[in-house]
Order: structure tokens, then C-alpha cells, then sequence
């Protein structure tokens, strides 16, 4: 009986010690897959791809852009 106690205590601490690093390298494994796809432009079926929000600058310039073409030699900022 002794012996099997010391062969469960073994079993648990090797567990306690292997686990959380084998856990954590999995985690960042998957975690590089994901930045290696979002840097290839492509995203996993299932995931949200999210537009950026503009800030209160691009808000600005937007109501003072021009209404007319830029090409156009009369269109200025006041119009």
C-alpha cells in the first residue's frame, strides 16, 4: 500500500509539473497561428474581421472636406 501511495504522489507531481507548460505552449502555438494569419490578411472561418472607427480627427476633416472634386479648380473648402 505505501508503494502505491508513492507511486500516486509521483504521478501528481509530475502532472502538476508538466502540465502547465505543456498547456501554455499550446495556447502559444495557436496563438502565433492566428498572428501569422492576421498578418497574411486571411481570418479563420467563424472569426469577425472588425473595421477601424475613426477618431475625432477624421470626423473633422470630413465635415470640412470639399463637396466638389478635387480636380476641379473652383472647389474649395468653403464650398
Amino acid at each position: 500500500m505505501d508503494n502505491a501511495l508513492h507511486t500516486l504522489i509521483g504521478i501528481a507531481l509530475l502532472v502538476f509539473v508538466v502540465l502547465p507548460p505543456v498547456v501554455g505552449g499550446l495556447r502559444e502555438r495557436g496563438i502565433d497561428r492566428r498572428l501569422r494569419e492576421a498578418e497574411r490578411g486571411r481570418a479563420r472561418p467563424g472569426t469577425v474581421r472588425r473595421r477601424a472607427v475613426p477618431g475625432p480627427a477624421a470626423v473633422k476633416d470630413a465635415r470640412t472636406a470639399p463637396v466638389c472634386p478635387q480636380s476641379t479648380p473652383r472647389c474649395t473648402a468653403e464650398a
